[in-house]
C-alpha cells in the first residue's frame, strides 16, 4: 500500500495537485517519509507546489529540513522566504542569524518584516539562554 501511496504522491506532485498531496501524505502516515518526500520536492518549478512544500516543511525538524530553508531564503517566491524565515525561527537556529540579516534587505515589505520579527525572537532566546546558563 505505501508504494502504491508513494506512486500517487509522484504524479500529484508533478500535476501540482495540492490537494491530493495533502490527502494521500496524511494516508501516508508516516512523518519520517512524509518529511522526505517534500523534501524530495522542495526544489519544484511550480511555485505553487513550493510553497505548499514549504509551508508543510514547518511541521519538521531536523538538519536536512534547515538546509531546505536556508536553500529557500533565495528563492523567487516571497512566500517560500516567509516559510524558510519560519523554519528557521522555530528550530532556533542562530547560526542563520547572518541569512535572516540579509533578508532584512529582500525586496519584498513582508519578507523583511518576518525577518526582523525572528532576528527578534531569536535575539530574545539567544539572550535568555546566556543568562540562564550565568545562573
Amino acid at each position: 500500500m505505501p508504494n502504491k501511496i508513494h506512486q500517487n504522491l509522484l504524479i500529484a506532485f508533478q500535476n501540482a495537485d495540492l490537494e491530493t498531496i495533502d490527502a494521500l501524505l496524511i494516508e501516508l502516515n508516516n512523518s519520517e517519509k512524509e518529511k522526505q518526500i517534500l523534501l524530495e520536492f522542495a526544489d519544484s518549478t511550480d511555485r505553487d507546489v513550493q510553497s505548499f512544500v514549504y509551508s508543510k516543511l514547518y511541521d519538521y525538524d531536523g538538519n536536512d529540513v534547515i538546509q531546505a530553508a536556508v536553500k529557500g531564503l533565495q528563492n523567487e517566491d516571497e512566500i517560500v522566504r516567509i516559510s524558510a524565515i519560519e523554519i528557521i525561527g522555530k528550530q532556533q537556529v542562530f547560526e542563520q542569524l547572518p541569512a535572516l540579516i540579509n533578508s532584512l534587505t529582500d525586496s519584498d515589505e513582508l519578507v523583511r518584516c518576518y525577518a526582523a520579527e525572528t532576528i527578534a525572537f531569536l535575539g530574545t532566546d539567544l539572550k535568555d539562554q546566556r543568562h540562564a546558563s550565568k545562573s
